[in-house]
């Protein structure tokens, strides 16, 4: 069955936009779509406040597909029912995810690479920034240290994307 999946995430992710490498400076960044897993996330609180100190408009899209009905509610989540047999988004998360063009999405997912991969593959943005690719769908790649905490991290690839000039 792994193969199976593994031949289905390749399919799915081959189908992204392309045309190269994509930056933006984070001052001209205005809209950002914040991919986050259950495991991962600390606390909604944490996640509120890099939302408030990032001072734009953010979308977070919330894997939770261990349960049935996410508890975190104000964040786009995705549960059982929007995961298929293989663990990958399904019809139902493909409605969820809002049909707008983000500056920055930054998957933070560290758990569900899989899912949030596909998940991300989806959404459409100019720059994509993550820890880890699966299939060359990311453009910006920072290495989470062993051990780092979410909003380590991302102040750790914010200080990336405030590095770019243009």
């Amino acid at each position: 069955m792994g193969f199976v999946k593994e031949l289905i995430i390749a399919a799915r992710l081959r189908n992204s936009e392309g045309g190269g490498r994509n930056f933006l400076p984070w001052e001209k960044t205005k809209t950002i779509a914040l991919v986050l897993d259950s495991k991962t996330s600390s606390s909604k609180n944490a996640i509120d406040k890099f939302i408030y100190e990032a001072d734009k408009v953010v979308d977070v899209y919330y894997i939770d597909i261990h349960v049935k009905e996410s508890q975190v509610k104000n964040f786009i989540t995705f549960t059982k029912q929007e995961k298929s047999f293989f663990g990958l988004p399904n019809g139902k998360a493909s409605a969820k995810i809002v049909k707008k063009k983000y500056d920055v999405l930054i998957n933070a997912a560290f758990s569900e690479l899989d899912y949030s991969s596909v998940l991300s593959n989806s959404i459409k943005a100019t720059c994509k920034c993550g820890f880890e690719c699966r299939a060359d769908e990311l453009d910006m790649i920072v290495k989470r240290k062993e051990g780092q905490d979410l909003m380590k991290y991302l102040d750790e690839l914010v200080n990336y994307l405030k590095m770019i000039r243009n």
